[in-house]
């Protein structure tokens, strides 16, 4: 259902981006707080709350594709662009951000739960996929590695498998794959080669069942995978009874505007 004809008249928030939202990211602690990236090159932060944008960001050079709040260090930020760079700052005291440049335009970050949240996960046009650990700086990677043929628009970190992670690309021979990253170097473990699920754009793991995978893709509904039934995945994590461990609580006080 179509909620806006053509002709809607709507009035934007103050300080609102001028062109199209490309990713937003709910900070878990202070949950009136969220960070949206755009195509105007900016990255802000809105209070809920107050339904008002707490602060503009301007370092980026082009169209930001990719906005994601650390899991566990709940004011530091990851930002990646058009403009090649992938940049970490610290919204309580931005001056000191992190930035390196890869080779191509960054698609998509994620960063690994607790206990190894200081690792950064990146992709890019070119299908690479990279690993950083943040308090070692980013000028170089702990690993990189060509994931797919084609940009690597996805990536979905498993919330309770340790080291689970799975890869999506609009390429037509493998759009998903799934790799094991628990010994510090990331194992293809299958690569699903259904061209019916076509070009893929999201990928989520699912909180309550860590074999479930919805995906987006370019079509009018997700796709939903039961990973249990692909026999490397349930050769070696088929035999345990996984339980969400994370213990991060939201805050029960509102990040206040005066801290950023």
């Amino acid at each position: 259902m179509n909620f806006f004809s053509d002709n809607h008249d709507f009035t934007l928030k103050p300080n609102s981006h001028t062109e199209a939202v490309l990713s937003l990211s709910w900070n878990r602690v202070y949950r009136n707080l969220i960070a949206s990236a755009s195509a105007d090159k900016t990255v802000k932060l809105w209070d809920l709350a107050n339904e008002t944008c707490v602060n503009t960001y301007t370092y980026h050079t082009d169209k930001v594709q990719a906005v994601s709040w650390n899991p566990a260090e709940s004011s530091i930020l990851a930002t990646g662009s058009f403009d090649k760079r992938i940049c970490i700052l610290d919204v309580r005291n931005p001056q000191t951000m992190l930035s390196t440049e890869l080779n191509g335009d960054i698609e998509t970050l994620a960063w690994l739960p607790s206990p190894h949240h200081n690792h950064l996960l990146a992709s890019d046009e070119s299908g690479y996929l990279y690993c950083y650990d943040i308090l070692k700086g980013l000028n170089q990677p702990l690993w990189s590695i060509q994931a797919h043929n084609k940009p690597c628009q996805a990536i979905a970190v498993n919330p309770v498998i340790p080291g689970l992670i799975v890869t999506g690309s609009p390429e037509h021979e493998n759009p998903i794959k799934f790799w094991d990253i628990a010994d510090g170097y990331p194992v293809c473990l299958y690569a699903e080669n259904n061209s019916s699920i076509g070009m893929v754009f999201s990928l989520n793991f699912s909180v309550d069942d860590p074999y479930y995978l919805v995906v987006g893709n370019k079509s009018d509904e997700p796709v939903l995978i039961n990973s249990i039934y692909f026999d490397p995945i349930k050769n070696k994590y088929g035999n345990q009874n996984w339980v969400h461990s994370e213990t991060i609580k939201p805050s029960e006080t509102p990040l206040q505007v005066a801290d950023i």
